[in-house]
């Protein structure tokens, strides 16, 4: 995927001054007389910056019960937003502080419209690549709403949805000619629903790069997107959908025992997309939760292979799809599989269901693993529930699954951290689920 380096250089100039200014992600008009992305290359590149568009958000993980850290450990989490979120804050952002975890999406969406504007004007027709071009801007756009979101916006299902005061900016267009609106709860579904429509019908089925959008990735990140709104047929069939490509799950008997065992872009993968990187990804202070950790079998292959144990004793997660110290929070068939056995299961499908979860689960334990049975729901529900716990662990999907697992009072939990002796709590369906827009982002409305 080698691009003209001149045009590179161009399109980060063109990109850097639009995005300058008090609301650049949304308001700033592109300063077209230094350089615009006019050819279908130039486009083509913007969306090829992984670096920028395949990124996904940290504070899912920052608040969910994947990990817990020590007074020491958050001492360095750096900004000081991330040590309020990790306590779960009421007001995490400080008045004049830049929140990436705001800024990121909408750069995201920002990118995509100027693609989407500039396909318009665009001279060197091409029409299958155009397509392409196209479809991967809407995809991208998706990816960005959605991350924002699981984050800054209630549930789909939540009783908060339908309060008008939980809104985020939405814009389709770069320029400042038209303003942005404020989106609820149900328009930024849809808007979202919308765009990956759009991406579906121009992309192509697949791509040598999992970076790049294409069919197979816009079937998966819709199972996400429907599981996460309890639209369980819908996640079925799209999780189906995807579940019919060449695929396969590694057997983790094959995986070697060693830091960062699974290679980049492995089979499982279909969407390569990682964390923002903070201290907090690194850092050795940053534990797996005792309970969590001790919820895998003796003979479970994932507690090796996810996890490392220090000298001291500490536990670390080091077993991220993204085959290096980057956290990997892209789209993969292991979770396409679990999607498919929990809809199965909501949907009364009980040995569907099972059949899903143990197609997995043979693939994680060693020989002889005794396969999973149950005829009740509930039981089986829970083990699903728990199994996305351990098989998803630091993919940034638990809090996504807490705020819908939480409606339910037969799954719902009290998530609980201890720092210097103080206990801190949040209770299921609390409206510390949903994060405030920064007071800086504010300023500017």
């Amino acid at each position: 995927m080698k691009k003209n380096h001149q045009i590179i250089i161009a399109i980060s100039v063109f990109l850097i001054l639009s995005l300058m200014g008090c609301e650049g992600f949304l308001d700033e008009k592109p300063t077209k007389d230094i350089v615009v992305p006019n050819s279908l290359d130039a486009l083509e590149a913007i969306l090829d910056n992984h670096a920028d568009l395949n990124r996904g958000l940290t504070l899912p993980l920052i608040c969910a019960d994947d990990y817990v850290t020590t007074l020491a450990g958050l001492a360095v989490y750096t900004p000081q937003w991330q040590r309020n979120a990790y306590l779960w804050q009421e007001s995490p952002f400080s008045p004049d502080e830049t929140v990436s975890e705001w800024s990121w999406p909408y750069k995201q969406v920002f990118y995509a419209n100027v693609v989407l504007d500039e396909l318009e004007r665009i001279q060197d027709k091409d029409a299958p690549r155009e397509a392409a071009i196209r479809g991967a801007a809407y995809f991208f756009r998706a990816w960005g709403y959605y991350n924002l979101s699981q984050v800054f916006l209630p549930g789909y299902s939540s009783p908060l949805s339908a309060n008008e005061d939980y809104s985020i900016p939405m814009k389709q267009v770069p320029g400042i000619e038209v303003p942005f609106t404020m989106g609820t709860v149900n328009e930024v579904y849809e808007q979202i629903l919308d765009d990956l429509a759009m991406a579906m019908e121009l992309l192509p089925e697949t791509s040598q790069y999992p970076t790049r959008p294409t069919k197979l990735m816009v079937k998966s990140l819709l199972a996400r997107i429907y599981l996460s709104m309890e639209e369980y047929e819908l996640a079925l069939f799209y999780a189906d959908q995807a579940l019919q490509y060449p695929h396969s799950l590694m057997d983790y008997n094959e995986i070697e025992n060693q830091i960062n065992p699974f290679a980049q872009f492995n089979e499982e993968v279909i969407f390569h997309a990682v964390m923002l990187q903070y201290t907090l990804n690194v850092v050795p202070t940053t534990l797996i939760e005792p309970t969590l950790y001790g919820s895998y079998a003796v003979d479970d292959l994932r507690k090796d292979l996810f996890f490392t144990i220090r000298a001291n004793g500490n536990v670390n997660f080091t077993g991220s799809y993204a085959g290096n110290f980057e956290t990997f929070c892209g789209l993969a068939f292991n979770e396409i599989y679990l999607i498919s056995s929990e809809s199965k299961a909501r949907l009364g499908d009980i040995q569907g269901a099972i059949a899903d979860l143990n197609t997995l689960l043979i693939k994680r334990h060693l020989p002889g693993f005794e396969v999973f049975e149950t005829s009740e729901i509930d039981v089986l529900l829970g083990k699903i529930i728990d199994e996305r716990r351990k098989e998803l662990v630091f993919r940034g999907l638990r809090w996504s699954d807490l705020r819908r697992i939480n409606l339910d009072e037969r799954f719902q939990k009290v998530l609980k951290r201890e720092i210097d002796g103080v206990e801190y709590t949040l209770d299921p369906n609390s409206s510390r689920y949903i994060f405030p827009i920064p007071p800086r982002e504010q300023a500017f409305n």
